[in-house]
C-alpha cells in the first residue's frame, strides 16, 4: 500500500512465522491464501521491479542488478515488515558458481 505507484513488482506471497522447512511454510501459505475473505498472516518477498510504462512496452533496458538495488531501496524506505527484499544469492558472471548454488539449494530442499 505504501510502495510507490507506477511499478510492477515481482515476488512471492509467503506465510509469516517460524517454519522448520520451506515445505511447511508453503503449506501454511496455501492454507491462508485459499481461505475466502480477508487474508491475514501473509507477507510478500519481492525480487524484481519494472516501471509500468516499460512493462506495457514489453522491455526495460535496466540491468537486473540495478533493478534489484532500486527495489531494495524502495523496500527499505517503505519500512514495512510484511514487505521484504529477496536477498541476492550471487552476483557475478562465473556460471560455475551459479550451478554450485543451484545444487546447494537442491540438496537443502531434499533434506526437508
Amino acid at each position: 500500500k505504501n510502495m510507490p505507484n507506477g511499478y510492477i513488482f515481482e515476488g512471492e506471497i509467503l506465510a509469516v512465522g517460524d517454519f522448520k522447512t520451506s515445505k511447511e511454510q508453503f503449506k501454511e501459505t496455501d492454507k491462508i491464501y485459499s481461505k475466502k475473505g480477508k487474508k491475514v498472516g501473509l507477507m510478500v518477498r519481492l525480487f524484481d521491479i519494472v516501471p509500468l510504462k516499460d512493462f506495457n512496452c514489453g522491455v526495460w533496458n535496466e540491468k537486473a542488478i540495478n533493478r534489484k538495488k532500486i527495489l531494495k531501496e524502495m523496500i527499505e524506505n517503505n519500512n514495512n515488515p510484511l514487505v521484504q527484499f529477496a536477498e541476492i544469492i550471487y552476483e557475478g558472471t562465473d556460471t560455475s558458481i551459479i550451478q554450485a548454488k543451484l545444487e546447494e539449494m537442491e540438496m537443502y530442499i531434499a533434506k526437508e
